[in-house]
């Protein structure tokens, strides 16, 4: 099995994640199959296994919580290394979601 190379994050794709271009993140992929495809892969995955909490890293804008919640998770966690990112997903905020800063290369 071939495995792959981390996608390179330099300044220019980084700033996708930080500051104004994360205001409108969602609405410029919503139309986007790809996005679609994601959120219909991880419904199929998740549906029926709901049984308690679920860690969403990168959570970004957190645009799978209502998925989530739908499913029945009693907790969410979500992390994001952008700030920004975690900013806006706290509209989803609740007493279920935990969101906290981290990076997903360095956990471990």
């Amino acid at each position: 099995m071939a495995t792959r190379a981390l996608p390179v994050i330099n300044a220019e794709t980084a700033n996708r994640y930080y500051g104004a271009e994360v205001a409108d993140y969602d609405a410029r992929r919503v139309r986007q199959d790809k996005w679609r495809r994601e959120f219909e892969a991880l419904e199929t995955m998740l549906t029926g296994r709901a049984l308690g909490v679920v860690l969403d890293i990168p959570v970004g804008t957190g645009r799978f919580i209502p998925l989530y919640r739908r499913l029945g998770f009693k907790g969410i966690l979500g992390g994001d290394v952008s700030a920004d990112m975690l900013n806006e997903a706290h509209k989803y905020a609740g007493r279920d979601i935990r969101l906290f800063k981290t990076n997903i290369l360095h956990i471990g």
